[in-house]
């Protein structure tokens, strides 16, 4: 393990910076990575199966850490794109708000001249920095080294981490692409968005460094991606697109931009789309009053279809069941290219969850997976051999106390509560919007019970435990 993360390091940014992710998350990107590499090659046909004695905030690590070397790879790519750009001898430019102009250009080499007469050799990754310009008058080297010197300061989090070695470049964010989607599973989401917000690199917090909704898309499950890969329409949009196709086709009183808009959209079976829904209202707006039908047909619209993000590069699922309830739309990532890792733990929910990994992998023998067991926490345990502070200390602390603990299991009759508290867990995780109840219930009613099921006599606390919970209960009911 020691020799594969050498390696890896030097293939793959592992850490954000200066700052260091424990062995064990070190080497899950290793293998994530890998994974991904391996599934550019050769579409995998199952997902990477990582799973941790307590998961933690693994999936946010795993999700900043696969957007950072993925990040560097749209860098690179923009800096060959730009590099194949036309510029020639005399074209004046902008660098850091200084105007210059190139005195000598090549594939290899650029040298810009000031107007003080000093001419300089500009570092091939600095290209990225430079705009033509109208501007006729250039400025002097002087106000170059000057700005260059401000730029430095201002560099963003994610120029410290992909380029740490060189102080003066600086990556615009707004040409990073490249997406993830994080699937944290029901009742998991405001947790795992706490912890973006919470840890800070470079003085930034994670969520303002990986931007949601922008590099990183968050759902709680697949639904919204349900029939992203099904291009087959259903009957009850093929009625709507009847009813509509033959309203169209028997009314000439429709404007005839707007009745061929729809018209094509409908031909085309793309119709499930907010563009279409927008030309669907503007119908409905104009020509309701003259045409009630169209009211009528307007309430029949299946609604849109969400499709995939475009430049998804990965997707990681929080939870495993997602794999049993989404499986057709999680083959379709994996059929259209897309890694898809899944985390998971020895928590178990469920009965039926003790049996899920011997009944699936029994199925799909074929499928990859790690699992961080005891054996293979040592070997990364005795790799360290000094004192480090990591971004995911917590999930690197329950692996190192998972791996010296010992478990004994007393065998007992099951307690009708155990199946209670298994219900009211259901109801609380699936709670949206009501975030104050699902925190009083697990800081108040769920103690409150296994103390009242591992007590002998009435419990004064469990008592006043019911009690508090009750009063957020009654307050935030609706």
């Amino acid at each position: 393990m020691k020799e594969f993360l050498e390696a890896a390091r030097k293939i793959y940014v592992l850490n954000l910076g200066d700052y260091i992710f424990s062995p064990i998350m070190e080497a899950t990107i290793a293998l994530s990575l890998s994974y991904r590499d391996l599934h550019l090659k050769n579409k995998q046909r199952q997902p990477f199966f990582l799973s941790f004695p307590d998961k933690h905030s693994a999936s946010i690590w795993l999700s900043v850490s696969l957007l950072t070397n993925l990040f560097l790879e749209d860098y690179v790519e923009q800096i060959g794109d730009y590099e194949r750009n036309s510029l020639k001898k005399g074209d004046k430019i902008e660098i850091f708000d200084v105007v210059a102009e190139i005195s000598f250009v090549s594939l290899e080499k650029l040298f810009l001249k000031f107007s003080c007469g000093v001419q300089i050799e500009l570092k091939s990754k600095l290209r990225k920095q430079i705009n033509k310009t109208d501007k006729k008058q250039i400025n002097k080297y002087s106000l170059y080294i000057k700005h260059l010197k401000e730029y430095k300061k201002k560099r963003n989090p994610i120029s410290k981490i992909l380029e740490a070695k060189d102080d003066t470049l600086i990556i615009n964010e707004g040409d990073l692409s490249s997406k993830v989607l994080l699937v944290t599973g029901r009742g998991n989401a405001k947790n795992l968005r706490s912890i973006l917000k919470k840890y800070e690199i470079y003085n930034e917090p994670l969520n303002k460094v990986f931007v949601e909704n922008k590099n990183l898309i968050i759902k709680k499950d697949l639904e919204s991606y349900k029939n992203a890969f099904d291009s087959s329409v259903s009957d009850k949009e093929n009625l709507f697109k009847q009813l509509l196709l033959t309203f169209l086709e028997k009314t000439n009183e429709i404007e005839a931009v707007l009745k061929g808009q729809l018209k094509g959209s409908l031909e085309s079976n793309t119709f499930l789309t907010a563009l279409f829904k927008e030309k669907l209202d503007d119908l409905r707006d104009v020509y309701c009053n003259d045409f009630p039908e169209i009211n009528k047909i307007n309430d029949k619209y299946p609604g849109i279809k969400e499709g995939i993000p475009e430049n998804i590069k990965a997707v990681i699922i929080n939870e495993i069941e997602q794999i049993d309830l989404y499986k057709e739309t999680v083959n379709g990532f994996l059929d259209s290219g897309v890694p898809v890792f899944v985390i998971t733990d020895r928590y178990i929910q469920r009965a039926t969850d003790l049996s899920f990994f011997d009944n699936f992998f029994g199925k799909n023998p074929d499928a990859l997976r790690i699992n961080w067991n005891r054996k293979k926490i040592n070997v990364l345990k005795d790799s360290v051999t000094e004192s480090n502070v990591y971004l995911d200390s917590m999930l690197w602390e329950n692996c190192l106390q998972y791996s010296i603990q010992k478990i004994t299991i007393t065998v007992s009759e099951s307690n009708p509560i155990d199946k209670l508290l298994y219900e009211t867990q259901k109801i609380i995780k699936s709670l949206e919007g009501f975030e104050l109840i699902q925190e009083a219930y697990y800081k108040h009613l769920y103690p409150a019970a296994y103390l009242f099921k591992n007590s002998i006599n009435k419990n004064r606390i469990v008592d006043e435990l019911v009690e508090y919970f009750n009063v957020v209960l009654q307050k935030n009911k609706v």
